[in-house]
Formats: structure tokens, C-alpha cells, sequence
């Protein structure tokens, strides 16, 4: 899967949409037996290792915590690393990025009334700038400054990148490679899916 390394201080880390990862929960999950992760690029000297990950309060975002120094890497690597909003509550235009074939658009964005966690992506104001495309999930949403204000859920609605430390689902840490438990995996896979099924229909498809 396509993604951007995001930085926060001293900690560097990814967020992800579950859909093309080994922990999708939208359909039914997988039943895992083994998983091993790592980022690479052409910019990466070497891959970054995934240690381990967890899920956020929707249960199709995933967090990644890479354990690397952000001056070191920008420094060996040349690569950039993006950042939350330092306002998440002000926003309007931004930029929706498809990340497969990497066009973008301009739009206008709206907080969710009823639920903060989300933003609404306005189809109607669309300028797209790079070509048309239909916003779909995991397609990555950047304020004007180059933030990241979301990762969208579906075609209508994002994330909304703020307060991630908060928001990390309780008990969903899980390591990878030789300390992987696949039946404590699994089971929390289970009880995210039922989660996710709580949410309102707008959100889920």
C-alpha cells in the first residue's frame, strides 16, 4: 500500500487505511497466522521495519509508529515528512490526493456536525487538478499548508487527523514479526468489525 510518513516531535509514524493491509475489517477479516512488515521507498537508503501498529477509534485507520530519528532520516534520506494540522478545527479548502495514480483536486471540507472524528469532502466543489477521478478510501486529504487533515473512509467522508494519541483504540496495539499472536489478533479483528458496524451508514459506505 501507498502512504506518507508523518512526524510529531521526535516520533515518526504512518497512518494507513486497513483496506489493502493484512488487518482490513470492513469485510470479513482475515483469519491470520503470521505478519511481518516494512516501508520502503526509492528515497530509503534501507526499509524501515514495522515493529508493530494499532488501530485507531474507527477501526479502519491503522497507526504506525516507526522507530527512527526524523532529523536522521530526512538527513540520510532526503525524504519529507508531513504533520497534522497545528489547528485542526480551521479548515476549508483542501487538497484531495489519489494516491494510486496521484491526481489531485481541489474541494471544500466540513467538519461533521454530529461526529468530529470525520469531514465531510464536497464532491459538488470539486476543480480537479490533475484530472478527474472519484474520491475513494485511503485517499489522502491536505490542507492548503500541506497538512494532513484526513484519510478518506469513503467516498464522501475522511478521517480527521487530530488528537491521534486520544483516539487509539484501547487494547489494539499489536506487535509483528516473531512476537505476533495470532489469537489475540484475530479475536481483536472480530470485535473491530463489530465496531465498525456500529458506526453510522454515512460513514461506512
Amino acid at each position: 500500500m501507498d502512504t506518507i510518513l508523518m512526524v510529531d516531535g521526535n516520533f515518526v509514524y504512518a497512518l494507513v487505511h486497513a483496506k489493502d493491509s493484512p488487518f482490513r475489517v470492513e469485510i470479513n477479516p482475515r483469519r491470520l497466522v503470521s505478519v511481518t512488515g516494512q516501508i520502503t521507498g526509492s528515497k530509503l537508503k534501507k526499509p524501515l521495519e514495522v515493529k508493530e501498529i494499532a488501530f485507531m477509534d474507527d477501526p479502519r485507520m491503522i497507526i504506525v509508529p516507526l522507530y527512527a530519528n526524523p532529523q536522521d532520516l530526512v538527513k540520510s534520506s532526503g525524504i519529507e515528512l508531513f504533520q497534522a494540522p497545528q489547528n485542526p478545527f480551521l479548515f476549508d479548502d483542501a487538497v484531495v490526493v489519489d494516491v494510486k495514480d496521484s491526481r489531485f483536486g481541489q474541494t471544500k471540507c466540513l467538519r461533521d456536525e454530529k461526529d468530529g472524528r470525520y469531514i465531510e469532502v464536497d464532491e459538488r466543489s470539486f476543480a480537479f487538478l490533475t484530472g478527474a477521478f472519484n474520491p475513494g478510501k485511503g485517499d489522502l486529504v491536505f490542507s492548503q499548508k500541506a497538512e494532513l487533515l484526513g484519510i478518506m473512509v469513503n467516498g464522501d467522508y475522511a478521517f480527521h487527523v487530530k488528537n491521534l494519541g486520544g483516539r487509539i483504540e484501547g487494547g489494539s496495539r499489536t506487535l509483528l514479526g516473531d512476537s505476533f499472536d495470532a489469537d489475540k489478533t484475530n479475536t481483536l479483528l472480530r470485535d473491530l468489525k463489530k465496531k465498525l458496524s456500529g458506526l453510522s451508514k454515512k460513514f461506512k459506505y
